[in-house]
């Protein structure tokens, strides 16, 4: 029985140690809180380009570095579909997290200082540039030479490549990278220049720099030929300088030349040259010659030859304006030679327009040696061209009813248009043109316009004339009367007095435009509109008529509304109203007509009943026209 519990006692021993181990581990891993403790973490996030589309395929590798073990590598993923990455790591507490990603070519190192980094592609990259020369008095430049950027995040894999380029022919190299944000041992977001794979140098760089940084190199190999230049000195026999002497330079894409006894080439790669020396009475000079940097002397003794005659073309004044000539042009040819008897190409009148024109002349001596020269001449002897366009409201007669604005275009069509200007003060004044031109005062404009070209040909101004009446004329209407009283279906006389006037265009006509009656009992009576209103000539100027003085039988009293147009000569509209009120009159009172006496009622009783025979006349009339 003993024995059974000893067992018994020992697995329960071992199952304690296994779960204490296993406890162990797992708060090592798990909870670490120490520096040196083992600690789970995880990474994710999305990249995506410049517009914010995600990349797929893109690389994101962690790395960790403590003082211990140096950089070491933890774990990497790949970007799905939609530009995500998920990433599960142990690292050491107190290790240095970086996170390196790879995508569409560039490197860029980031701190990972939370478990999320999301990174977009910038529009802008970082740019470093320089040239790579060597070390001699010329700088010749050295091509093919190594230059690399890094990142170091400590020993071990802690050199992070980030970019690699070789110098062009000319010496010349460009690095474009994208920077991130990290901290080396160098400082923050420090990078290592790295030249010809063992000289290096620092520097800060951060996304958009443009940095150049030049190098000058010792361990380069610029090849035989390295940068110099060549000196040479002409004279006579008697070692005499030849004042007018030319020498020519010529080699690999390179042509020098320059008049005098003193010639002193730009710096150039060296190599294989051809030099030549000409000057007026001397045998002309040639000599290949090769040297492999610094200065290359060359003193040149020309003896006396036949030489062709040297010839000048000159024009007979300085360009008129701005390299260009406006007038014709009369060039000229001189020649100078040993011999006396020259034949000289006459002079030639450059009359044609253009531009580059290249006019040559020739001369000739006895022994029929010939020379030749040219010269440029740019000629525009025509006007430039201005148009005016206007643009606005179109009333009459050329006036218009809002603001106007003017376009001014120009053209020339050789030398081209210097500037252009306008004037609203008759010419005492000018004003650059740049733009359009916007006229709103009311009244008569007269705008001169001018344009002037780059070969200072100028047009004669022009004038365009703009007429603005943006306001409507007044109008003032009055009548001889208002009321029409008693109401006795009588036709009344009407005058109207009607008056206008407009400051600016002018006025063009006063029409009458209508007369309307609130409501009439024509229908009732089987009479027509006109009856009511009778002399008045619609659209006219008509200021008398007649109005009926009858009562409204649905209304408390008829009204004639009375109309009248203005119209000026641009065409602006307004009106005037006026308004005839029919009342009965009162009991025992006097009448519209001055109070005339009652023994009167008679004929006035006789009126109407010729009125009701003409009623009753007019209905047998329609009565005629309905059957």
């Amino acid at each position: 029985m003993s024995s059974v519990r000893g067992k018994r006692r020992g697995k329960l021993a071992v199952i304690w140690l296994v779960l204490v181990a296993f406890l162990t581990v797992n708060a090592n891993v798990g909870y670490a809180n120490e520096v040196g403790d083992q600690a789970e973490r995880s990474l994710q996030g999305t990249i995506t380009d410049e517009a914010g589309q995600p990349i797929e395929g893109a690389t994101v590798q962690i790395g960790a570095y403590n003082s211990n073990v140096g950089f070491r590598w933890l774990a990497s993923a790949s970007t799905d579909g939609e530009g995500h990455y998920d990433i599960a790591y142990t690292k050491t507490l107190g290790d240095a997290v970086s996170a390196l990603i790879t995508v569409n070519g560039y490197i860029v190192v980031n701190e990972v200082q939370s478990d999320t980094i999301n990174f977009q592609m910038p529009e802008q990259r970082t740019v470093i540039t320089g040239k790579i020369t060597y070390v001699d008095e010329f700088a010749t430049p050295i091509a093919d030479y190594p230059v690399g950027l890094s990142v170091y995040l400590g020993r071990g894999h802690g050199r992070i490549p980030i970019a690699q380029t070789v110098s062009d022919a000319d010496g010349n190299y460009t690095m474009s990278i994208i920077t991130g944000e990290f901290n080396s041992i160098w400082g923050y977001n420090a990078f290592l220049v790295t030249y010809n794979n063992n000289q290096q140098t620092t520097v800060e760089l951060h996304q958009g720099d443009q940095r150049v940084m030049d190098y000058q190199a010792y361990d380069g190999d610029p090849g035989p030929y390295r940068n110099g230049r060549v000196d040479v000195i002409v004279t006579d026999e008697l070692e005499e300088p030849i004042m007018d002497a030319v020498v020519e330079l010529e080699g690999p894409n390179v042509l020098y030349r320059a008049t005098g006894p003193y010639f002193i080439s730009e710096i150039v790669r060296s190599g294989v040259y051809t030099v030549r020396v000409t000057a007026p009475g001397f045998a002309p000079y040639e000599e290949t010659i090769e040297w492999f940097g610094g200065v290359y002397p060359l003193s040149v003794k020309l003896i006396p030859g036949n030489q062709p005659p040297v010839v000048t073309a000159s024009a007979d004044r300085e360009p008129d304006y701005n390299e260009w000539y406006n007038q014709d042009v009369l060039v000229t040819f001189e020649a100078s030679d040993e011999d006396s008897q020259l034949t000289i190409d006459p002079p030639v009148l450059v009359s044609t327009e253009g531009r580059g024109q290249l006019i040559t002349g020739t001369a000739t001596d006895s022994g029929g040696l010939q020379g030749s020269a040219a010269i440029t001449i740019n000629l525009d002897k025509t006007q430039p061209v201005t148009e005016a366009s206007v643009t606005g409201a179109d009333g009459s007669r050329g006036w218009h009813t809002s603001d106007v604005q003017v376009v001014l275009s120009a053209t020339d069509v050789l030398s081209g248009i210097e500037k252009t200007e306008y004037s609203l003060d008759n010419g005492d004044s000018w004003t650059a043109y740049n733009g359009a031109i916007t006229l709103a005062e009311e009244g008569k404009h007269a705008l001169l316009y001018r344009s002037k070209d780059k070969a200072g040909n100028g047009e004669q101004p022009k004038q365009l004339k703009v007429k603005i009446d943006k306001t409507a004329p007044s109008l003032q209407l009055a009548l001889n009367r208002y009321t029409l009283s008693p109401a006795n279906n009588k036709l009344i006389p009407i005058q109207a007095y009607v008056h206008g006037t407009d400051e600016e265009a002018g006025l063009a006509s006063i029409r009458l435009t209508s007369i309307t009656i609130n409501e009439t009992n024509d229908a009732a009576r089987g009479k027509r509109d006109g009856d009511d209103i009778q002399g008045a000539q619609i659209g006219a100027w008509d200021t008398s008529f007649k109005l009926r003085a009858e009562l409204s039988r649905h209304n408390d009293k008829r009204e004639y509304t009375i109309t009248y147009t203005a119209t000026d000569m641009a065409g602006n509209t307004s009106t005037a109203t006026a308004v005839v009120t029919v009342e009965q009159s009162k009991k025992g009172g006097k009448d519209d007509d001055g109070g005339k006496d009652k023994g009167k009622d008679k004929d006035k009783d006789k009126d109407k009943d010729k009125d009701k025979d003409k009623d009753k006349d007019k209905g047998k009339d329609k009565g005629k026209d309905k059957g």
